[in-house]
């Protein structure tokens, strides 16, 4: 109720989400690493991987990191005494409850649905549950088929004013059941500045540039492409959503980069 009180509380968040973040960068480096260094995991229907310094605060956001980078399903935990807990999400429309339930021989309790579920075991049941999730998977319905991702219209990086983004956020709140519109621009170019960003660089920032219209550019979990976007004579597709740059200054505009493909020749 007044603003001094609301400063202190809202610099105590800050520094609280600061925390996370680095947790949660910490945890999901350390788990890709795990999982890379795994001459198995490439042949694994669903990634499963746990560790006792892993704060269970950011295991759902580390499993949801791990199961985009990897394209497969993930589970990952974390041991208290003699017990793991742990998170897992879906990818692709795999149905990870349902997988759980197919689980045989191993004593667990968990609970959640198709595309997120939380788990705990004994600690000590954690390379059976390994074992039985790829026994399950294997003995499941196929994976369903990539669903294409479709965009709502075709609109230019010019078409974006604040009053148009303004209008386009009523639709909103955005998630599961209502997401974020979706667009395509075409042809694009790569303008200067192509980098990687954020934990292990997994993410890509540019600038995308238009018909003389540029705007900053964010790709999640895209780093690993930068090569290719590097071949600067190309122009592209995008899929992509707008929204308001989160850091800038007021009404500045920018896109997250869904998707992308090379132009047709």
């Amino acid at each position: 109720e007044n603003t001094s009180h609301a400063e202190i509380c809202a610099r105590k968040l800050d520094q609280l989400n600061r925390r996370r973040q680095k947790s949660e960068a910490i945890v999901c480096s350390q788990a890709e690493s795990r999982l890379e260094r795994d001459p198995t995991h490439a042949s694994k229907h669903v990634l499963c991987t746990w560790d006792p310094e892993w704060h269970i605060g950011v295991l759902g956001i580390v499993a949801a990191r791990l199961a985009g980078y990897f394209e497969k399903p993930a589970l990952v935990l974390t041991i208290q005494g003699d017990e793991a807990r742990g998170s897992g999400r879906s990818f692709q429309g795999i149905d990870l409850k349902d997988l759980l339930d197919r689980v045989e021989g191993v004593d667990m309790h968990y609970g959640g649905h198709a595309a997120a579920v939380g788990l705990h075991l004994a600690a000590e049941d954690l390379p059976a549950l390994d074992e039985a999730l790829q026994i399950a998977a294997g003995k499941g319905p196929p994976p369903p088929e990539p669903r294409p991702l479709l965009c709502e219209a075709e609109a230019s990086l010019a078409h974006w004013s604040a009053h148009e983004l303004k209008r386009l956020v009523e639709f909103g709140p955005f998630g599961q059941g209502n997401t974020p519109p979706r667009f395509l621009a075409s042809p694009v170019r790569i303008g200067n500045g192509l980098h990687t960003q954020g934990p292990d660089n997994r993410d890509l920032a540019f600038t995308a540039i238009q018909d003389g219209c540029a705007l900053p550019a964010v790709a999640r979990g895209m780093g690993r492409h930068i090569e290719e976007l590097r071949q600067r004579d190309r122009l592209w597709q995008l899929a992509y959503s707008p929204r308001f740059a989160p850091r800038a200054e007021l009404g500045a505009i920018e896109i997250e980069v869904l998707d992308f493909q090379p132009c047709p020749d």
